[in-house]
């Protein structure tokens, strides 16, 4: 039935119906929301437009929090405590017709890296060492 639009009227008592009002169906479950954003006390991503983001901030089950995706899909939320390492925290969706999708979650990792290790250096090279998955920002002094 998924995109089958329907008409609905009502009837008084008299007999008297009213035009039409049309609706389509949206029978299909969202996709998980994407995380793309992180930060101590800020997670936020991508979603349907307009579906609101169910926030499990312990991931216990219970939505603990909520916000409204905008006319382009994203979201963000604003933790008033930070995040703490080691935290899961899981979200989902619910599209403008009601149906909720599965969950997408986030680890937090809080904990700041150590500095990354130079080995080598020359005018066309960089090696050294790092936190696995981190992004190296160059820069110079």
């Amino acid at each position: 039935l998924d995109g089958v639009v329907i008409a609905v009227t009502q009837t008084d008592a008299a007999g008297n119906e009213s035009d039409p009002a049309n609706a389509t169906i949206d029978a299909v479950l969202p996709d998980a929301p994407v995380i793309t954003v992180f930060a101590a006390n800020e997670i936020g991503g991508t979603a349907e437009a307009d579906a609101v983001i169910n926030i499990d901030l312990d991931n216990d089950g219970t939505v603990d929090e909520t916000v409204t995706a905008d006319g382009s899909g994203d979201w963000t939320f604003t933790s008033v405590e930070a995040f703490t390492d080691g935290q899961t925290v899981s979200i989902s969706q619910t599209d403008v017709a009601g149906n909720e999708g599965p969950s997408a979650s986030q680890d937090i990792d809080a904990v700041i890296p150590d500095a990354p290790t130079v080995t080598v250096f020359t005018a066309n090279s960089l090696e050294g060492t790092a936190e696995a998955n981190s992004t190296l920002n160059y820069r110079s002094r």
